[in-house]
């Protein structure tokens, strides 16, 4: 008669054992118990449900994606939508950590040594006859505000601004074509920062004339950092 070894019982049974000791939350009858409380899809991620309310049901159908080699997969438009704004809702949608906020330019009265406002605001002073007329100017300021991000580390940037001259010459012949000129490319290192994350960069423009005159400012040693542009719209009349 053989003998069976009767020893501890084996891994595969005690994890048997642990399973029944701790049964399963959902209730026998298919429902979510009351202490596991489920969040609606559209509560737990609003920019999710707004995304899908958007797609159109013509686009919603799957469409064949062709992988590497002869394989492929349909994928959902939906299942994208789903990825990107879940995705985008999860990592709190970060923020630029620098950016050109804004450019403000104050002409020089050459008669007086007073600045006007600034040209760019809504009720800023025209631009018409700049070197002779009423404000008469042939030099300017341009303030660069750059702004930083809420806790943001505030690195060793630089701003650079380019203007260029630009459009045809004052009373000059129709066929006469004027090459677009560079005034002023310079870079300027940051200064101190202010507790609400603003700094300013100041820029003397010189020599300005009766055309017009793009100015695009940049930052330099900060990643990503779109650039800002704005026009003066400078023009002569007789």
């Amino acid at each position: 008669m053989n003998r069976v070894a009767l020893g501890k019982p084996s891994s595969r049974t005690a994890r048997l054992e642990k399973a029944r000791a701790f049964p399963s939350p959902r209730s026998t009858t298919g429902e979510i118990p009351s202490t596991m409380t489920a969040v609606p899809l559209d509560q737990r991620y609003p920019k999710l449900s707004r995304t899908l309310d958007a797609i159109p049901p013509s686009v919603a159908a799957p469409v064949n994606c062709k992988l590497s080699g002869r394989h492929s997969m349909r994928v959902s438009p939906i299942l994208f939508a789903i990825s990107l704004a879940a995705g985008s809702q999860i990592s709190g949608g970060a923020s630029e950590p620098a950016r050109i906020a804004e450019l403000q330019v104050f002409l020089l009265n050459s008669r007086t040594g007073a600045l006007s406002g600034n040209v760019l605001a809504k009720d800023g002073p025209e631009l018409g006859n700049v070197p002779s007329g009423e404000f008469a100017s042939n030099s300017t300021l341009i303030v660069v505000r750059i702004q930083f991000a809420e806790q943001a580390p505030i690195p060793k940037a630089q701003v650079r601004l380019v203007a260029v001259e630009s459009g045809a010459m004052p009373f000059a012949p129709a066929h006469k074509k004027t090459a677009d000129r560079i005034i002023l490319d310079r870079t300027i290192a940051l200064g101190a920062v202010s507790t609400d994350g603003n700094t300013y960069v100041g820029f003397w423009l010189t020599g300005i004339g009766c055309r017009t005159i793009t100015l695009k400012a940049s930052i330099v040693g900060i990643k990503d950092a779109a650039p800002r542009t704005e026009v003066l719209p400078i023009a002569c009349y007789e």
